[in-house]
């Protein structure tokens, strides 16, 4: 036999165990999918419906995480005998995956006795295996179960998961009897849920002693921004408006910092009515035209119309249920998916519509919403608009070229949509779903992680390239990509951390640092960057008991309380402002990161003294945990003979 024919044989054997590889992969994907089994018995002695449900094995340990969150060890089933179990395989940027935590939420609670959730983070992006950014995560979330950082994908592995999100129904007794992948399971756990424990209390295996563990949301002390996600600039209105999306409202704010109004009253909701009692669910990005803020009010799946004249919240578009690809068509009532951000062009608002990936479009006067791009399936394909795929499209913005812009974080591109009727979509950079880095140069040479922002000006494209922690241009005549700012790790100081959304104005670059719970200032053309130091309007201020004080002078004593475990960030801004009325009269503004100081205060009648504070604090361990304090004390002062001549005012910053 000669070298040819034997090493044309070698190759087709070769090729023949490849194809039997392949084929085992198929069939190992295919067995992932084990739906919920459950059959009725004829009822028991008492009269009792019983249950049976077919098991698949018992599950797999929970062996080979890097570390563990929301619990101060790591975590076995085998500790959990007598629980039902439900994992949940997850990464932090997958819209499915924030689409299913209502579900996981709502089974948590119903079941609070009877069910442990666990959360098995396999991250798709480089930059989602930090435990670190995982954490932020889960706080971003407020996710109140176990996660497992599967950065080696160790537990994926085990349970064979092939899609995030993906589902595994344990009973007490360990044995698997579900395995589900994607989003719209809740009806079909919470029946599963019921039976095993109708089954399990029967054989006296249900274990319903309550279970608890140490979140990290227990070490995190409040901050007045929580995670902002974008921003928006308006000088024709001297108005900022930030979308606080964690503490479910709007900031609004002069363009010196100085916040004029709130928009929400912090609590989860989907209430209308003025601004001190409308309720919202984790806004994203902003819209302005004429008086109105149209805000993308993200987990209510719905388009919000702030009247800032009457301060009075509506709902422009969407009914707080998430539409599908179905029903997603028509008028105001239509039902919509995770809108992320918005963008105004003349009498039409653009929409990235993140949870069916693509752009949709609604005409302002008719209230008409349509389909603007993409064919609701998730890939990076160019072509006319309506047949192209996108992937989770987070940010957006209108060009004067003719073009709509956006970030489509999933496939880590920057691409942009023709606004003429034969209009096109175009892949400026990026490659594919599992294509991302961190490389700056020239079209197919580019690579981003997961870019959330993206804003249009003289005609070059700022974006945020999130996940690398960086600002950048692109060019679109040359599809070159630039570094402005950052340098790929993240932190505060001169640093970001995942920051989200942009703006642009006198030549300066507003960004919310989301992670670092602040909006950054930065010069387009010498890149020096600042936080913008917001201060509460004097109105806002919180008013403390009247003070009985001589006339005279009166020696005031500040001191500011911060967690155990925080000290004050002295790379970010710290002021404590002093200004009084009346017959009070004080002029003294402390910006040194002093924890206590004294201030003489002119007090000749009755008047009003104001203090201002912001103070930026951080972990002292972790300096990526930080937040910030902002606050305005108004301290009334009665003047009485004999009367005190000192005063203390003790801030305490509460977890």
């Amino acid at each position: 036999m000669n070298k040819l024919v034997l090493f044309t044989i070698v190759l087709i054997a070769v090729l023949v165990g490849a194809l039997w590889v392949i084929k085992g992969s198929l069939n190992s994907f295919a067995g992932t999918i084990k739906p919920v089994q459950i059959s009725e018995a004829e009822s028991d002695e008492a009269g009792e419906m019983t249950f049976q449900i077919e098991t698949y094995g018992h599950a797999p340990e929970l062996d080979g995480a890097v570390s563990w969150l929301n619990i101060d060890h790591p975590l076995r089933l085998s500790e959990l005998s007598g629980k039902i179990v439900l994992l949940d395989f997850w990464t932090y940027g997958c819209i499915n995956c924030m689409h299913i935590i209502p579900d996981l939420e709502y089974l948590e609670q119903k079941y609070v006795n009877e069910l442990v959730i666990i959360g098995v983070h396999s991250a798709k992006f480089e930059n989602e295996n930090d435990s670190e950014n995982i954490r932020q995560a889960i706080l971003r979330y407020n996710i109140h179960h176990p996660v497992a950082n599967d950065a080696d994908f160790n537990i994926w592995r085990r349970y064979t998961a092939r899609a995030w999100p993906t589902l595994v129904l344990i009973d007490p007794e360990g044995m698997i009897v579900g395995m589900m992948s994607g989003e719209g399971h809740r009806n079909e756990l919470d029946q599963a849920i019921e039976a095993l424990i109708a089954i399990h209390r029967q054989k006296g295996t249900l274990d319903t002693t309550p279970v608890e563990f140490a979140l990290e949301a227990d070490e995190v002390p409040d901050s007045f921004l929580r995670y902002p996600g974008k921003i928006e600039v308006q000088p024709e209105i001297n108005r900022i408006f930030i979308s606080d999306s964690n503490n479910n409202r709007i900031v609004i704010s002069d363009l010196d910092g100085n916040v004029l109004d709130i928009a929400g009253n912090g609590d989860v909701g989907f209430d209308g009515g003025s601004f001190d009692t409308a309720t919202f669910s984790r806004p994203q990005g902003m819209a302005y035209k004429d008086g109105i803020l149209y805000v993308a009010d993200t987990d209510n799946h719905a388009i919000r119309a702030l009247d800032l004249e009457n301060r009075n919240v509506q709902t422009f578009g969407g009914n707080a249920i998430q539409g599908n690809s179905i029903t997603m068509t028509g008028g105001p009532d239509t039902a919509l998916s995770s809108p992320w951000d918005l963008a105004m062009d003349g009498d039409t608002m653009y929409i990235a519509m993140a949870g069916t990936h693509q752009l949709w479009s609604v005409d302002l006067n008719t209230r008409d919403f349509q389909p603007f791009a993409g064919n609701r399936h998730e890939n990076i394909i160019d072509g006319k608009r309506l047949d192209a795929q996108l992937s989770q499209p987070s940010g957006i913005t209108a060009g004067d070229d003719g073009y709509i812009y956006f970030a489509d974080s999933e496939a880590s591109a920057i691409r942009r949509a023709g606004k003429g009727p034969d209009g096109e979509v175009e892949t400026l950079v990026g490659e594919g779903l599992f294509e991302f880095g961190d490389v700056d140069g020239t079209g197919a040479d580019v690579r981003l992680q997961h870019p959330l922002g993206v804003e249009y000006y003289n005609g070059i494209v700022y974006f945020a390239d999130t996940y690398n922690h960086k600002i950048k241009t692109l060019d679109p005549s040359t599809k070159t990509v630039k570094t402005f700012l950052g340098t790929g790790e993240p932190g505060g100081g001169n640093l970001l951390s995942e920051p989200s959304g942009l703006a642009i104005y006198n030549n300066e670059l507003y960004i919310a640092d989301t992670n670092n719970h602040r909006i950054v200032i930065a010069d387009l053309d010498t890149m020096e960057s600042r936080t913008l130091n917001l201060k509460l309007d004097p109105d806002m201020a919180s008013e403390l008991d009247s003070a009985v004080v001589s006339s005279g002078i009166v020696n005031v004593h500040f001191s500011i309380r911060l967690p155990d475990g925080f000290k004050l960030n002295e790379l970010a801004p710290y002021s404590v402002e002093f200004s009084g009325s009346g017959g009070v009269s004080v002029d003294e503004k402390i910006t040194e990161h002093l924890k206590e100081f004294n201030v003489p205060v002119s007090v000749e009648s009755n008047g009003e003294l104001m203090v201002s504070i912001q103070a930026n604090y951080c972990s002292l361990t972790n300096e990526a945990i930080c937040g910030i304090y902002l606050d305005t004390l108004k301290i009334p002062f009665t003047v009485s003979e004999p009367g005190s001549d000192s005063y203390e005012i003790a801030v305490e910053v509460t977890r």
